[in-house]
């Protein structure tokens, strides 16, 4: 067993079984991922990678592994150890362009577990590569507490993000969630004597999102980022998605990429037109997209949707049966009707093309407004 001193958990017992499969090339590559993609232009503490978040879950789910007995424990640590392994350099933003072309980091991660050298690995020591895929994929009886509603994963990446961004918008009782977590038809419940910390976590979600992931200025340099690399991949997601970020950035620079090497130098393009949106209404963002392209191949449309609608979807417990926690928690209820806050269309350009892309952007948008 190792002892690895984190500063989320504090010590993470990595247990004999899993050494080997950390040393593996493909869980030490994921050590040159960063966790935020670009979010370190704006908080400098956040250069946080993939392998540290990836062992922040697996320590989790062995803790919840215990507390709730789950059988095939190991497979289920195993799972939360390996889910990240797929992604690419940056993470969500080279994920975000291979996804345009079919590609799904979940099922990347798959891929390599069931088609690989890691493979050879796991039946080394006796772990079921099926067992681990099909939670990582979320199938029963424990995808849920991997990739749902309140999971392992979402737990260490708010806590982590938080904590290297300074953000520290608050605490998880997660002691409080072992004593009142059970697993009913491959969805996670909780009592009800832990409404309030599922509001909290929900507080904590609904807080991070603007603040740190929908930051404009990460997700400007984001946008950015994922055209530069679209600019310079093309179509050959299969190389992109083996790369970490410093192989990205030394193409980038070989290639003398425009758009990198104005990232590089902090010399963003500035927001030229905000456009709240209905989320129901994806069509009308695109057709918006679609004019703002023609007016300029230098402007970069953003269709900002954060995904928190299903995330929010918790069920509770009580003396009534299950019910959503929307349903036994006004706050919870408020948080998710706030959401639809941040639904934005947002275009970037140039400092000097601000100006006329902004007028171009303001008179289409308009014309839709009166549709």
């Amino acid at each position: 067993m190792k002892r690895i001193k984190d500063p989320i958990h504090s010590y993470i017992l990595l247990e004999d079984p899993f050494v080997k499969i950390v040393d593996s090339p493909y869980v030490q590559r994921i050590r040159y991922i960063k966790q935020l993609g670009t979010a370190g232009l704006v908080y400098p503490g956040a250069n946080h990678t993939r392998f540290e978040h990836s062992l922040g879950a697996y320590n989790l789910a062995k803790s919840f592994a215990d507390a709730l007995c789950i059988k095939h424990r190991e497979e289920f640590m195993a799972a939360a150890l390996l889910h990240d392994i797929g992604h690419g350099p940056f993470s969500h933003i080279s994920d975000s362009v291979a996804k345009k072309r079919g590609y799904n980091h979940v099922e990347a991660s798959c891929a390599i577990i069931e088609d690989s050298e890691l493979r050879d690995i796991l039946d080394d020591t006796g772990l079921d590569p099926k067992r681990i895929t099909d939670t990582i994929r979320g199938k029963p009886p424990y995808g849920c507490l991997l990739s749902g509603s309140l999971d392992v994963d979402r737990l260490d990446y708010l806590m982590r993000d938080s904590y290297y961004t300074g953000a520290n918008f608050g605490h998880i009782d997660i002691g409080r969630l072992l004593t009142g977590t059970k697993i009913l038809k491959n969805k996670v419940v909780v009592d009800e004597n832990c409404i309030a910390t599922v509001e909290s976590i929900l507080v904590f979600r609904s807080l991070m999102y603007p603040t740190v992931y929908y930051h404009h200025t990460v997700r400007l340099a984001a946008v950015m980022l994922e055209k530069a690399i679209e600019e310079e991949m093309n179509n050959d997601m299969k190389n992109l998605m083996g790369m970490d970020d410093i192989s990205l950035i030394a193409l980038l620079r070989a290639r003398k990429n425009k758009l990198w090497k104005r990232i590089e130098r902090r010399d963003l393009y500035k927001i030229a037109y905000t456009f709240t949106h209905d989320h129901e209404n994806r069509k009308m963002m695109k057709e918006i997209q679609d004019k703002v392209c023609a007016i300029t191949q230098e402007a970069i449309v953003d269709i900002i949707e954060p995904p928190i609608w299903r995330e929010m979807d918790v069920e509770v417990m009580t003396a009534q049966g299950k019910r959503r926690i929307g349903e036994v928690s006004t706050l919870a209820d408020s948080l998710m009707k706030a959401q639809k806050d941040h639904y934005k269309l947002v275009v970037y350009a140039p400092k000097e093309k601000r100006e006329e892309v902004a007028r171009e952007v303001f008179e289409k948008s308009q014309d839709y407004k009166k549709i």
